[in-house]
Formats: structure tokens, sequence, C-alpha cells
């Protein structure tokens, strides 16, 4: 697995002084496995949070698109990651950073099934900027 320079993406999701890291798999290389990481559920995207101390990894997803705010990470996901989704759906998760813990966790699920909502929101980071 080789990741070139531009797989490593500061973000900003926890409101701190030091930006966090986007590391975008779907920019590596492998000689054996062309698309390791990447399918229909999106591209595998990890969060890694690094002051004080050993990088350590927030979270690790399988998005279409993400979009950092000022306290958390916005995700299109898969479907299923939204009661009620499926595969062709997409589900808007909504992470918050808790300070106390130190963590992201999902605070809202919004399911984009082409009815009740119609069309998932522009992303900062999505498609192409994602996959290579």
């Amino acid at each position: 697995m080789t990741l070139p320079d531009r797989a490593f993406v500061p973000v900003e999701v926890t409101g701190g002084v030091n930006p966090e890291y986007a590391v975008l798999l779907g920019r590596g290389t492998c000689a054996k496995w062309a698309q390791r990481w990447s399918g229909t559920g999106g591209v595998l995207v990890q969060f890694w949070y690094a002051t004080n101390g050993p990088p350590r990894m927030l979270m690790e997803r399988m998005v279409r698109g993400f979009t950092p705010t000022s306290n958390g990470v916005d995700l299109l996901q898969h479907g299923i990651y939204c009661p009620g989704g499926a595969g062709p759906n997409v589900c808007l998760v909504n992470y918050r950073w808790h300070e106390k813990d130190r963590a992201l966790y999902p605070v809202k699920r919004t399911l984009i099934d082409g009815v009740r909502v119609k069309h998932a929101p522009r992303m900062q980071w999505e498609d192409a900027q994602i996959w290579r």
C-alpha cells in the first residue's frame, strides 16, 4: 500500500488549535488490490487526532462525501447507517466532538431516500476529491 502525501488532508473537527487529519485511502495504490478501500458505500476515510502524544484514530468510515465542521464532521454514508435505509439510499450522519470523552459521536441521521428528502447536500469533499 502506498499513500501519497495528498492522501493526508488537514481538517478541523474538534475545535482545537491543531488540525486533525483525514486520511483518504481512496487515493492510495495497492499492487494486489486496486479497489480495496472503495466500493458502493464510498471510500474508506480515517480521521486522526494528533495533539499531546501519539496520533490516535478517531473514526474510520466508508463515505461518499464529508464536510468538516467547527465541532465535528458531516458524512454521507451508505443508506444502512440510517433507520429504514438500504443500499440505494444515502444517510447524512452528523458527528459531533465531545471534549470530555475526546471522541466523535453521531448526533443526527437523515435518510436521503429520494422521496421525503430528495437530494443529499453538497459536501466539501466528495466524488473524485476523495477517490483519487
